[in-house]
Order: structure tokens, then sequence, then C-alpha cells
């Protein structure tokens, strides 16, 4: 294919295809028209370069041809020739391209459609909608971004950004587990950084813009070549630093020929690139601080608004020591975090974890779970949430039926609660016809198609759970993607609403009203980071929600509950509560400070126990020291037991407990029964026997008393 244009060509004549240097305009026709490909302007350089004295006169032919230089040719000698057309190329006035083979154009083609159907599939899974850290993005072939329609509505990233941000999507809470392995292969497709007149090789990750009107275009004449070759699409690239040659990254206002304007904001290296814009005068306004106006000869430059941000902070009785269920108790700070969002529309939103150093599980792990579990909450994705019932999950962070009460404890809205009382745990005959109501209520309300079986199975789970996040009031707009965050060791000494220190086991909801200023490095971060003191330094607003509580499981010697126990607590708060059948109980509405938590039952003995409130700890009066009678059946020699008259003396192995039985208690000829009263049941026992005229001996020794009541 002859290039019809004025050309030169850069290698010998011998070396097959050659490659030809042509001017930006006449690469532009011949990659679309096929049959060439632009090369990098390093390679074209190095061809000029490695063979001057041979080029240098055709060079001078060339530039002339192609009306490319001002300068009187005759005047320079070859080496400045050589470097003026170095120059031209680094420009990318000129270009280098070269013949495609026809196999290679073939096989571009069976990559093209491969690539297509992988842009398919993604689409199919994500419905149309790519969104990433509240940005909407989109994904094209190389082939199709030129004729893409609303082309000028989105902005290219950058490879290693995109990349970044679709690493980033397959990551994120909720992400189907069939899009991941889609997400891996765009990533690996996605094309090298370009610039016209290359074309890109591989997929596009393109963000979506704010564009402020566009003139639409006008009808002009018919125009000749000169005018045409004007007319062409061309590029712009931006490179900024400040008065000390740093990147300059902030926003930029762009105003281009046609009286189109875009508004975007510098990559962290400071530069910007746009495509496929006409020639001519383009207006570009930066804004920021005034301190950003140095280094641009005093032109008055508008001031952005700065980063600011907003904050929901929730303290106290929101998750389970050890685990990252979101308890009802939760559900007002919900609300709050929903009504903040809704005066920030635009705002990107941050959730921020954090683990109690109180907590067995404390670290980024607890943290970011809890963060990912209220993402999930208010975009009403159900699927993280019932991956935490799974038996893959460690024991004391699974979520069981304690978890199923405490759901169905919140529902229906508006109406009576399915299950009433402390989520114990334990599956009753409460928790069977609690679910069983439920169960009803899904299929006849929602139209669901569970079994009446009164469990909690998968499909039961997947009904409560979305049942659970549909509550009122409880939900961000659609389209809205949390950005999740886990940190350690970061402590915040801004007192709450009701001058309580917050505690490490809070949740924080940041609105950021011109985006996340910084931006997470990952999904965690420990306390060596300053991202987080970054963050408060952008807070103009801070709204606290409170929920201030403790559990309290009383247990007796053998951990087994004890209920109905009356339970007291003294402290900043006092008042008294009584355990459920299970021996749970809620304190609620306390303040900060030293308790004394005291519980008490008939036959019991238990001892108080001390803590120092907030805590999300579990409390449990230890030890429950009950008191019950032991019966003992002694088989026995009938002669024997006719003629003796012995003592039996139960006493424990720590001396504090000793009781006397005499033997005038016989039931038969082969046995007797022996009943020693209030024994308390965490101790462990001897029996001693005596009788007149005999010796001493034990019957038996060191005998815990579950082993001893009501043995033989």
């Amino acid at each position: 294919m002859d290039p019809d244009c004025p050309a030169i060509s850069l290698t010998p004549s011998w070396k097959g295809d050659p490659v030809l240097l042509v001017g930006a305009v006449d690469a532009i026709r011949l990659c679309r028209e096929g049959g060439y490909a632009a090369l990098e302007a390093g390679q074209a350089v190095c061809a000029v370069e490695s063979r001057p004295r041979r080029l240098a006169d055709d060079i001078r032919e060339f530039l002339a041809r192609a009306s490319l230089s001002s300068f009187p040719l005759s005047s320079l000698d070859d080496f400045q020739v050589i470097q003026l057309i170095a120059k031209r190329i680094r420009s990318r006035d000129l270009v280098a391209v070269q013949r495609v083979e026809e196999s290679s154009a073939a096989g571009e083609a069976d990559k093209t459609a491969e690539l297509r159907r992988l842009v398919r599939d993604i689409e199919s899974k994500t419905r149309g909608r790519l969104a990433f850290a509240g940005r909407q993005y989109k994904l094209v072939v190389d082939a199709q971004l030129a004729n893409l329609p609303g082309r000028d509505n989105y902005q290219v990233v950058p490879r290693d950004e995109a990349q970044q941000i679709l690493s980033g999507i397959a990551s994120q809470p909720g992400t189907q587990a069939e899009l991941k392995p889609l997400l891996a292969e765009a990533n690996s497709a996605v094309s090298p950084d370009w610039r016209p007149p290359l074309n890109p090789d591989g997929l596009v990750l393109l963000r979506r813009i704010p564009t402020v009107g566009s003139k639409a275009p006008e009808q002009v004449a018919p125009m000749t070549p000169s005018q045409l070759r004007k007319a062409m699409l061309t590029w712009i690239t931006i490179d900024v630093v400040d008065e000390d040659d740093n990147p300059w990254s902030g926003a930029v206002d762009m105003t281009l020929t046609n009286g189109s304007q875009r508004s975007f904001r510098m990559s962290e290296a400071g530069t910007f690139h746009q495509d496929e814009i006409q020639p001519g005068t383009v207006t570009v306004k930066f804004k920021g601080d005034k301190t950003d106006q140095k280094g641009w000869g005093g032109e008055e430059i508008s001031k952005d608004k700065p980063p600011v941000a907003s904050r929901v902070r929730m303290v106290g009785m929101l998750f389970d020591a050890n685990k990252c269920f979101l308890l009802p108790q939760a559900l007002p700070g919900i609300k709050m975090i929903v009504g903040m969002h809704q005066k920030h529309p635009s705002a990107e939103v941050l959730i921020v974890g954090h683990a109690g150093g109180d907590e067995d599980l404390a670290g980024t792990d607890i943290a970011v779970d809890r963060a990912e579990i209220l993402a999930a909450y208010l975009t009403s994705k159900s699927e993280p949430w019932l991956t935490w019932f799974g038996t893959d999950k460690a024991k004391q962070s699974r979520w069981g039926t304690r978890e199923v009460q405490l759901m169905l404890s919140a529902l229906p809205q508006g109406g009576t609660p399915f299950y009433e009382g402390n989520a114990s745990g334990v599956t009753g005959k409460q928790t069977v016809a609690a679910i069983t109501a439920f169960q009803k209520y899904s299929n006849k309300e929602k139209g669901t198609n569970l079994a009446i079986d009164g469990k909690a199975g998968p499909a039961t789970c997947k009904a409560l759970v979305t049942a659970y996040m549909g509550l009122e009031n409880t939900t961000l707009a659609e389209g809205i993607t949390p950005v999740t965050h886990g940190c350690e060791g970061h402590f915040d000494d801004t007192a709450t609403a009701s001058g309580l220190q917050p505690d490490d086991r809070r949740i924080e909801v940041f609105f950021f009203d011109n985006g996340i200023d910084p931006k997470p490095a990952g999904a965690t971060s420990d306390a060596s980071s300053s991202h987080y003191a970054d963050w408060l330094k952008l807070l103009v607003e801070t709204k606290d929600f409170e929920n201030h509580g403790i559990h309290v499981l009383v247990l007796d010697s053998t951990q087994q509950p004890v209920p109905g126990a009356k339970v007291t607590y003294e402290g900043p708060t006092a008042g008294e509560a009584q355990a459920d059948d299970h021996g749970f109980v809620t304190l609620m509405d306390l303040k900060a400070g030293e308790y004394t938590i005291h519980a008490e039952k008939e036959g019991y003995s238990i001892t108080d126990s001390k803590l120092t409130y907030p805590t999300a700890k579990t409390v449990a009066p230890k030890p429950a020291e009950g008191t019950k009678p032991i019966y003992l059946r002694l088989r026995m020699d009938p002669d024997k037991a006719a003629a003796l008259k012995e003592k039996f003396r139960l006493f424990s192995t720590d001396g504090s407990y000793s009781k006397t039985e005499a033997t005038d208690r016989i039931k038969g000829n082969d046995y007797m029964d022996l009943m020693f009263d209030a024994a308390p049941t965490n101790l462990s026992y001897s029996l001693e026997v005596s009788a007149k005229g005999i010796k001493t001996y034990l019957l038996f020794e060191d005998i815990p008393f579950a082993q001893l009541h009501g043995h033989t």
C-alpha cells in the first residue's frame, strides 16, 4: 500500500517493509485506513540518529515537500538537520509508521473479538455499572474507543491507575465470585499508555467526568485539503510543576477551541493528557489555594473549595466482642448516617472500623470486617453477611442462633417483634416459634417460598438478612459504593456528645465533599500510618451516636447458665435487672466509670465482679458457687449393716465444708442412703467413715461435686 503522502524511509530498502516517517495528520489517516501501525517516538529517533549521513539530504527534501520547516534548510549542517527532525519526532509532528502483516491483522481481529467478549461478560455481571470509590467507569476495547458514543463524557485512566481500580473493584465487599476472574483477566489486558497518533493496544478504562455544556457543532462549507488538515483532531498534554519543580496535582478547568469545557484533576505526577481535540487556542484555568499561584506570573487563579469532611461517629455497644454483626441497638445510628449523606449527596463515603484493645481479636482484621459489614448493610448487599454463618469462620466470630434472634427482635418494622427477650444463642421453643412466624410472614408479605419448619436454614437466613437490611431509612442512595478501611491503634481524643472519651471499638463514617484525601493505601493501617490523623484534620462536622451498655451472663461453677438470677449494678449509674431463662441480661444507658456487678439466686453464692466501663466483653460474674444437697447410696453386707453404728463425714478438699451423718438412716438390708445438705457445687469432696472400736478410713477422696451427686 503506497502511503500517497510525503514520506521518508528510515530503514534500508533491503530490510523488507520499511519504516516510513510521515506527518502527524498523514499518520492518523494511514493507521485508520489500515495497513500501517505507528511506532514509538523513541524507535524513530534511534533510526534517524543511526544513519545521519545518508538521511540528511533526504530529510531536507522531505521537510521541504511537507512544508514542515520555516527554517532555511540550506543554512543548517547535517547534524543540525538530524537534530531538527528528532525534535519534530519527539513533539509528534512527525510519526514513524510501518506496514502491518495480514496474518498479524487477522490475529489482532481475533484478539479484538476476545476482548469484546470479555467486556460484554463484565457488563452483564455489573449491569453496566462499573463503580469504585463513588466514581463511574467504563471498559472499552481499543478499536471501539474512537467511535464510542458520548466519548467526551469520559476520561482515559492511565494504565497503572486502571489496574489498581480493577483490583479494587474485585476486592470490594459484595463483588460476585464469578466476576472476580473476569476483572483479573481485564486487568492483565489493559492497554499500555499511549499518545496519538499511536493507538491503544488492549482494553481502555474510562472514568466518567462531569461536562459543563458544549456547543453544537456548526455546519461548515467544504474544505480544501489544507483546511482539512487543520481540522483533524489532535491531542494535548499538560505537565504542571510548582516553583520547587514538584508535580502539581490539583483541579483544572479547560476550555477548548469550540467552546466546550472540561473539568478534571491532574494525576499524582502532575500530568494530564486529552485526546481528540481540534487544533487551536486552548484555555486552561488551574484551581487551588493561593499558594498554587506561585510560578504563574501572578495570573489570577480561581480558588476551589478545600477538601473537607463530615463524620458520623458511632460508639458503645454496636458489636458483640470479637464479632462483626451489627446489633439492632445500632440501627438509629445507621439512620443518622443516611441522613448525613442526604446532606452531602455527592460526597465520597469512607467507613473506618476500629477494634477494641480488650477484645481477643483486637486488630485490623476485625476492624475492617466491621467496616465491610456496615458498608454491605448501607447498600443492602446480603451476600457479605451470609458468609459469616459459614463453618469456615472462626468459632468465636461465627454467626449463629444469637444473630438470628437479634434480627428477629427487630422485625417486623412497626409490629410486635417475632422474638422478645435476651438473645441467648440457645435454640429453644421461643426461637423455633419466632422463626416459624417469620417464615410465614416472609412468604405472605415478601413473596418468598420458605419452608415453614422453624429452622434457620440458608434460604431463611437470606430472607431474614434481606428484611433486616430493608428497614426504613437505613440504605444509602443507589450507586454509592463506600470505601472501607480498618484501623488499629488510632485514637481520637475528641470527647463524644455525652462527654465520654471514645473507645477503640468505634466505627466512623466520613463524607468527603471533594474526594477522599488522602486515599487509604490499603484495606487496613496500623498505628504508624498518618492517614487517620489526616482525615481528622479535614473534619468540619461530627455527629455522635452513642449506645452504652453491657451484657451479663450468670454461670454456675460448671459453666451452666443460672436462669432468673437477680443482677444489680452500682457505679456512676445504678440499677437492677433479671436474667432470662438462659442466664442473660443486658444493662443499658450506662455512664463511663467503675462498676460492681452483683448476681444472686436462692441456693447460689455468687461472687461480685468489678469492671471499668466501657467494655465490649460479656460480663460473667465468677465463680457462681451454687449450693445443692449431695445424696449418696452405700451398698453393704446385710449382716454388718445391721450391726454397725458408723459415722460418715463428708468434707471438701479445701476444708471449707464438713458435715457428719450417722448410720441410723438404714433403708434396707443391703444399702443405706446418706444426705449432706448445702454442699457448694464448685468443690471436690472426700468421705470419711468411722465407728467405735475400728480404725477411721476414707471411702473415697477428692471427687468433684458433679461426679458425686446422685451416684451410688
